[in-house]
């Protein structure tokens, strides 16, 4: 603290220093008193390491030394009208260092009358620099999270703790719709459609009580543009007493994501079908092998009797019926041993006539067994054509399935 005798001022104004400087001299603030025509009266020595001046060192000249040029003006105008002066009222100005660097400070000025002659104004001020360094670092930081928020690939909103919309980018606007509307208001759940709204609120009521982190997948709210997808996922930005709930989220168009996956899962499916039916080939394979084995014994065993009897007779007859349905049969199993041999059947003529009857052969007894009526009627000049047979079976094949299988579905009380 300087001693009152070691603080230089006009004769007769010392009673009035003295007792400033009892009362600032230990201040933490800056404190200076001017005179009416803008002398420096006293200083503390926080507003003389402000300025730049050691302790041992008296401030020289007027106030306007040491102020920067921006403020000189108001310096003016508060001396010359210091009774207009309202020291409730908050004043930011810059005093202008020994070095000439500015430092930022605010704080009050009022008008004194006594013990320092006419009139005289008293300013208490601290230094505003780390205030002003943290604002415009704040402003920065903003900035950046704006600049992160409008450019982001995905939506970005801000809500309060009642779910009402705060901010968004353009990227959520355009997801949600309101792509027209500067800033959305009302309530964030407004994009989701009205049949997924239940569950998504029961969700976000649960994230309010619980916090946490909320995740949903819902369709958006487009009216009748279209069915879209969104995931929204949410978490609390602040979680103390002393603040209010603010939350924070992203959303993201998943209509394309959901698309392939639809495509992904019936690919799959088509793939184990696939498999299935290789499978059902190489079994269907090796069952026409085993059966030819016992079949071409009963043909022969047949021939035998034939030979043996009459052909008029009894036994000749029932010979004559056991080769024509093993004949049937071998027909089909041949029939089958085809149509498993897909990977080594080769591109060659076949006639189309051809192709059918083998198909029909395979599935006749399945759509029979169904109560279903197959007619069928080929013309007569069916051309040969140039293919794998076996593919163009799977094609009559598929289609006949099909086919019962709707008619199945339809007439449920036609299937025994």
């Amino acid at each position: 603290m300087l001693p009152p005798s070691a603080v230089r001022v006009p004769d007769g104004e010392g009673a009035g220093v003295e007792m400033m400087a009892l009362l600032f001299d230990r201040l933490a603030q800056q404190a200076v008193a001017v005179g009416q025509h803008g002398g420096i009266l006293y200083a503390n020595p926080s507003w003389l390491a402000a300025v730049g001046l050691p302790v041992e060192e008296l401030p020289k000249g007027r106030i306007m030394d040491w102020v920067a040029d921006t403020h000189a003006r108001r310096w003016h105008r508060w001396l010359e009208h210091p009774d207009r002066l309202d020291p409730r009222a908050e004043v930011r100005l810059s005093w202008q260092t020994r070095e000439g660097e500015l430092r930022p400070v605010v704080g009050s000025l009022s008008a004194l009358r006594q013990g320092l002659g006419p009139v005289s104004l008293l300013g208490i001020f601290q230094d505003n620099s780390r205030l002003l360094t943290m604002q415009a670092t704040l402003r920065e930081r903003e900035a950046i999270h704006q600049l992160l928020a409008n450019h982001a690939p995905v939506g970005v909103f801000q809500t309060d703790g009642a779910g009402r919309l705060l901010r968004a980018n353009a990227r959520w606007r355009r997801i949600a719709g309101l792509q027209h509307t500067d800033m959305p208001r009302g309530v964030w759940w407004q994009m989701v459609a009205e049949e997924d709204r239940p569950r998504v609120l029961a969700g976000w009521e649960s994230f309010v009580r619980h916090g946490h982190e909320f995740v949903c997948e819902y369709r958006v709210n487009t009216g009748k543009a279209g069915v879209r997808f969104a995931r929204t996922r949410i978490v609390q930005a602040s979680q103390s007493q002393e603040q209010d709930l603010a939350c924070v989220g992203v959303t993201e168009d998943i209509t394309e994501q959901r698309r392939q996956e639809a495509e992904r899962q019936e690919v799959e499916a088509r793939l184990r079908q696939q498999q299935k039916l290789e499978s059902i080939g190489n079994l269907a394979s090796g069952v026409a092998h085993e059966i030819n084995n016992p079949l071409m014994g009963i043909a022969n065993y047949a021939e035998l009797i034939k030979d043996e009897t009459v052909e008029t007779g009894a036994a000749g007859q029932y010979a004559d019926e056991i080769l024509r349905e093993t004949g049937r049969i071998a027909y089909i199993v041949r029939n089958l041993l085809t149509f498993a041999r897909q990977d080594t059947a080769e591109y060659g003529p076949t006639p189309v006539e051809e192709i059918i009857e083998e198909t029909l052969a395979l599935v006749r007894t399945i759509i029979k067994r169904d109560r279903v009526q197959l007619q069928v009627e080929l013309p007569s000049s069916l051309p040969v054509i140039w293919c794998r047979s076996q593919q163009i079976q799977q094609v009559l094949m598929n289609l006949l399935t099909n086919g019962r299988d709707a008619l199945n579905e339809r007439y449920p009380g036609g299937s025994p």
